[in-house]
């Protein structure tokens, strides 16, 4: 599983863990994610260059983002910022989006109720540079899957027609209905002043 963070990779390996075994997942009560999972048994997931992962692989499920909805990256930096940066006040991985500041700089911005407009955009430009968010890696082995299917489509009969299974998938289609009403709960509208 290659994704972008925010772009819920967890949710789409969650999905794919719950096709090909008898694991179940569940969305966690902080922001609707699905990170109370450490690691899932089958299912690797990483936001590596995927050209620097192919390889390692036998296929690769790859979300991807559509470049030409401009509130599509800006809601997926915020659910990464709110549902993990912003979670586990993880200053380290924030710096990465302002390596000029110090930890006592970082910790300021966290303690603010919501994400300032620098701090959206240094997340969109930073993630706008990765190419292969937003268009399938030319390989056989990648199976593309859009981040509009995941959050506002049928995920699992997608994910069934590479993962084929016969087990009764009413839990796992209720799991991605709560999935995608959490997910939704911060309007990208009024955040976004880019």
């Amino acid at each position: 599983m290659r994704y972008e963070p925010g772009s819920s990779g967890k949710f789409c390996a969650s999905i794919v863990q719950s096709l090909i075994s008898d694991w179940q997942g569940e969305i966690d009560p902080y922001g609707g994610g699905m990170h109370n999972t450490a690691k899932l048994p089958n299912v690797a997931e990483t936001h590596d260059w995927i050209q620097d992962v192919i390889n390692d692989h036998d296929f690769l499920v790859q979300i991807i983002l559509d470049q030409n909805n401009r509130f599509e990256l800006p809601q997926v930096c915020c659910h990464f910022y709110y549902c993990c940066i912003k979670r586990w006040w993880d200053t380290g991985l924030f710096q990465m989006y302002h390596p000029d500041l110090n930890k006592d700089d970082l910790l300021k911005i966290l303690m603010q109720k919501h994400i300032s407009a620098n701090t959206l955009t240094a997340m969109v430009k930073h993630h706008s540079q990765y190419a292969y968010a937003f268009k399938k890696y030319p390989s056989k082995k990648i199976i593309p899957i859009t981040l509009d299917c995941l959050l506002n489509g049928d995920p699992v009969q997608e994910l069934v027609k590479h993962f084929p299974t016969d087990k009764n998938l009413d839990q796992l289609n209720t799991m991605v209905k709560n999935y995608q009403k959490k997910y939704k709960r911060y309007p990208i509208e009024k955040l976004m002043t880019l």
